[in-house]
């Protein structure tokens, strides 16, 4: 066996085993709500949680580089930061047409949550490039007066 497949090999046991392992913790945890601060059992917790993130972190080395994940991920906190306005202004424009044309919507899912989410997105990248291109472009080129 040739070093790049025993590589190879060694990372899909390691997904394999911390799949597992997170899928096991967090079943046999009781139900959590960080905003109520009710994590179960804080070492099932904390196993699942650990887990979890090491294979995010696996997941995230085997995805070849993509435009779109580079942009949302160089714009981040602009997206933190405008993803509620924009929700909130799909969620206004949903009930017009509910009222107006009589549309029904249905409950949550995971395609209208997936929906949702590509639209506020949508939505976001002309309000981002604005702030790229005239305010942290010019932000970057004032000079801080030193006192």
């Amino acid at each position: 066996m040739s070093l790049s497949n025993r590589i190879l090999f060694g990372k899909f046991l390691l997904f394999i085993v911390l799949l597992a392992t997170s899928l096991v913790f967090s079943y046999l945890n009781d139900f959590v709500n960080l905003g109520a601060n009710r994590m179960g059992s804080y070492f099932y917790f904390y196993v699942a949680s650990f887990s979890g993130i090491g294979l995010c972190i696996l997941v995230s080395k085997a995805i070849p580089e993509n435009m779109i994940f580079s942009f949302v991920g160089r714009n981040s906190l602009a997206i933190l930061a405008l993803h509620l306005p924009a929700y909130l202004v799909i969620r206004g424009v949903e009930k017009v047409m509910v009222r107006v044309v009589g549309l029904t919507i249905p409950g949550m899912s995971l395609w209208s949550m997936m929906f949702y989410s590509i639209i506020q997105l949508l939505m976001t990248v002309p309000i981002i490039y604005v702030i790229n291109r005239y305010l942290l472009s010019r932000a970057m080129l004032i000079p801080h007066p030193r006192g």
